[in-house]
């Protein structure tokens, strides 16, 4: 309002709204319906300010400043707006304008619902504003669906190339800001020989396949699976009664949800598309060894460049540089799979309690399993009640049942010495990280 200008004197305003105008701009482009193959012109529209929670307004003062918020009060004098979390005072001689604001997902189904399905110069228009607000994934989906219907829009398919892509960035940032949360590395020593020790990780498409086999499909990370993939169930499982059969139902399958897919996946036991599958946030069971696990008591206890992550590791080596890392920290959880203990595995999942692992870090008068007598040695638990104890049982509990076994080659690392007191890795050739043969399967089919 200007201040000068009185409630009778002042000329009524006509303005539209920013929302608007800018879903009439969308909605206005010309159009391609029933052109397949001609190519849409390409389009733009000014992004209209979305709300990024509900009940928000856009205040526009006299001057021309914008603020976004919540209206919490308002009276004849003033009006109060509540911006993250601050209560701002603004007087209504200088508000010029209140816009309210609609949330992205009910601003997303307005537009969606105004477009023809066969308007392919609008549904890319709309994939393009989905992109700029950087939802990704809904982006992917969307382009996907109209790459389905015409797969003729070649800025249809470069821009699901580049939202793949940045897909892809996201999750390697998501993972390095999970890596952050965790202890800082352990430094490690060459030992008394100077020989180096161990090196060699998992890869990261490695680190991606123990994800696939450990989703839980009720508590399901974010996935994704794309139509390339798609494309490969429905051809090499053409004649399976789980995919669909006629040219509908296959359109229709590729724009099911990402976890139903994988479910047919495992149930066909495509181990080939496992891979494939892209796990886009950590299942919670390996969450739980991450952050709960391996900086908290693993790599301090076990781990250190004195005991099994140096020269002094004998049979039991740990990696610990660049402990925080998912390399690392998914090649010491295959380790503990892969290794036992007097001939026991070193990780009990039926009785995680009395798990090698476990009873190997208790006091030596209350363990089954008590560790050697060696110079230096502390148990990392205090006793079976110690909260370190009783959460990595938690997270025992929590891995998939029954135990897959991950087609890795993988042989952990020993540390011997020769003959002149010098430390030797000792790593079989051929069994280093790398792909493998599928397992058998030895209960009826049911493992993955």
């Amino acid at each position: 309002m200007n201040s000068t200008d009185s409630p009778r004197s002042r000329p009524p305003r006509r303005r539209l709204s920013i929302l608007a105008a800018a879903a009439a701009v969308l909605l206005a482009v010309p159009s391609l319906q029933g052109q397949e193959g001609q190519e849409p012109a390409p389009v733009r529209a000014e992004d209209p300010p979305i709300a990024s929670g509900p009940g928000q307004s856009m205040l526009i003062t006299t001057d021309g400043r914008r603020f976004r918020g919540r209206i919490k009060d308002r009276d004849r004098f003033e009006i109060v707006l509540e911006i993250a979390g601050i209560d701002t005072r603004f007087k209504i001689k200088d508000v010029l304008e209140i816009i309210p604001l609609r949330t992205f997902e009910e601003h997303y189904d307005e537009l969606k619902r105004g477009i023809d399905p066969l308007d392919w110069a609008k549904r890319l228009q709309l994939c393009e504003w989905i992109h700029r607000r950087k939802r990704l994934e809904l982006a992917a989906r969307e382009l996907e669906e109209l790459l389905d219907d015409n797969p003729r829009i070649d800025e249809a398919r470069e821009l699901l190339r580049i939202v793949n892509a940045e897909i892809e960035l996201q999750m390697k940032q998501e993972e390095a800001a999970l890596e952050r949360q965790t202890a800082p590395p352990v430094e490690q020593g060459e030992g008394r020989s100077g020989r180096p020790t161990p090196t060699t990780l998992l890869t990261d498409e490695q680190v991606n396949l123990i994800r696939v086999y450990e989703i839980d499909l009720k508590n399901p990370p974010r996935l994704l699976v794309r139509r390339s993939t798609i494309e490969r169930l429905l051809s090499e499982f053409a004649t399976s009664e789980l995919l669909p059969s006629t040219p509908e139902g296959r359109k229709a399958y590729y724009r099911r949800d990402p976890v139903d897919i994988l479910a047919d996946i495992f149930a066909l036991q495509a181990r080939d598309l496992y891979g494939e599958v892209q796990v886009q946030s950590e299942p919670l069971s390996l969450n739980k060894f991450r952050l709960n696990v391996h900086p908290v008591w693993l790599m301090n206890s076990c781990a250190t460049s004195q005991c099994h992550g140096g020269t002094e590791a004998g049979r039991f080596f740990l990696f610990n540089r660049r402990a925080n890392t998912a390399n690392t920290v998914y090649t010491n959880l295959l380790i503990l799979e892969r290794s036992k203990y007097r001939g026991e595995p070193m990780l009990n999942y039926e009785r995680p309690e009395r798990s090698p692992l476990l009873q190997l870090g208790l006091p030596a008068d209350c363990s089954f399993f008590p560790h050697p007598d060696v110079a230096g040695w502390r148990p990392a638990f205090r006793d079976q009640a110690d909260i370190k104890f009783t959460r990595t049982v938690e997270w025992m509990r929590s891995m998939y049942m029954p135990r897959p076994e991950y087609p890795i080659r993988f042989e952990p690392p020993e540390i011997r010495f020769d003959l002149d007191g010098e430390a030797v890795v000792r790593q079989p050739e051929g069994e280093v990280p790398g792909g493998g043969a599928e397992p058998a399967d030895g209960d009826g089919g049911k493992r993955r």
